[in-house]
């Protein structure tokens, strides 16, 4: 049996035990240490939330809220969806594995992220597949439009330059819409849509151009 005169009472009321006095130096470093340690841990999770853990893009958590945020009332900015399709990337992973095939996702994130910078747009990958979607919202969307895949064309050439003799060209069909307020109902994802559809339209005339590619 515990001698309590002796130990004194177990618990927090420990008549024999005494914290040393903290001093003011320490308690505030530790105030400031525990504050940064949960902004890290709130960031960390933020990044897992709307980050895609292979490409790092913003994924369809941040489209979702990314969207909410969209001004479509303000009639000096115009809003466009771009659609992407990534090609070959079901045969790249069948004949040489997903590390390839993560390759080809890789590139074609870097490849937007360097395109659609924060002045400009957004992109994200749409889904855990091949599919990426990026949004410009800027005054004469549809002019920039042009000028933007331009860009993308060039830099594309400019990546399969340098790829090896084994390595797979990067390769997407694309698909762009405007948003109307008539024809979406409001509703910009009906903007993403229509963008869907394009790009099915592209990839249709790319299969049609060249039959030995796939998703």
């Amino acid at each position: 049996m515990v001698n309590e005169a002796r130990h004194g009472k177990i618990g927090f009321s420990n008549p024999n035990y005494h914290n040393p006095p903290i001093p003011e130096t320490s308690a505030m470093e530790y105030i400031l240490n525990a504050a940064n340690k949960m902004k890290s841990q709130t960031e960390e999770l933020e990044h897992k939330a709307y980050k895609d853990p292979l490409t790092g893009l913003s994924n369809r958590n941040a489209l979702v809220e990314d969207v909410k945020k969209l001004d479509l009332q303000n009639n000096n900015c115009d809003h466009m969806a771009f659609y992407f399709d990534l090609n070959s990337l079901k045969k790249e992973n069948d004949t040489k594995g997903h590390v390839a095939g993560d390759k080809l996702l890789k590139k074609m994130s870097n490849l937007l992220e360097s395109v659609f910078t924060q002045d400009i747009g957004k992109a994200y990958r749409n889904t855990a597949g091949d599919e990426f979607l990026a949004i410009l919202s800027t005054p004469n969307a549809l002019t920039f439009s042009e000028s933007i895949l331009n860009t993308l064309s060039q830099k594309t050439e400019e990546i399969n330059k340098g790829i090896g003799a084994n390595e797979t060209a990067l390769s997407f069909a694309v698909g762009i819409a405007s948003y109307d307020a008539d024809k979406d109902d409001h509703d910009f994802y009906n903007t993403i849509e229509r963008a869907d559809r394009n790009m099915q339209i592209n990839k249709t005339e790319m299969k049609a151009f060249d039959p030995s590619l796939e998703r």
